[in-house]
């Protein structure tokens, strides 16, 4: 199996605590450079992955804002 390119997209931080609990990656496949697809995971284990489309902080609830990456 080969080994899929992952490359960091985005962060979302919370403007309320300043954190950022979880990073956007989009991946690809060495058979399909072109194709890419999206994934939002937590930065630290104590943060749950995400249950809806719209990100909030784990810690104060409110909407995260979208950085570069």
């Amino acid at each position: 199996m080969s080994d899929a390119r992952l490359l960091v997209e985005a962060i979302f931080r919370c403007p309320g605590c300043n954190g950022i609990p979880y990073k956007l990656f989009r991946r690809s496949t060495p058979e399909h450079p072109e194709v890419f697809t999206h994934l939002v995971w937590p930065t630290d284990p104590s943060v749950p992955p995400p249950l809806s489309p719209t990100l909030r902080c784990p810690t104060d609830g409110k909407e995260l804002m979208r950085e570069a990456g």
